[in-house]
């Protein structure tokens, strides 16, 4: 997705990955927070 005009710029939002328990965490889901989170940081300033 691209930004069209500087005016329309969105809004961040906060996101959360919730899951019941740690210690039950299936190794497809530990790999996709590991991913969001790399990505987010990659795009999110701060």
């Amino acid at each position: 997705m691209r930004q069209a005009t500087r005016r329309a710029a969105p809004v961040p939002k906060p996101v959360s990955v919730v899951y019941p328990h740690r210690d039950h965490l299936p190794g497809k889901v530990r790999v996709f927070i590991d991913w969001i989170s790399e990505l987010a940081a990659r795009r999110l300033p701060g």
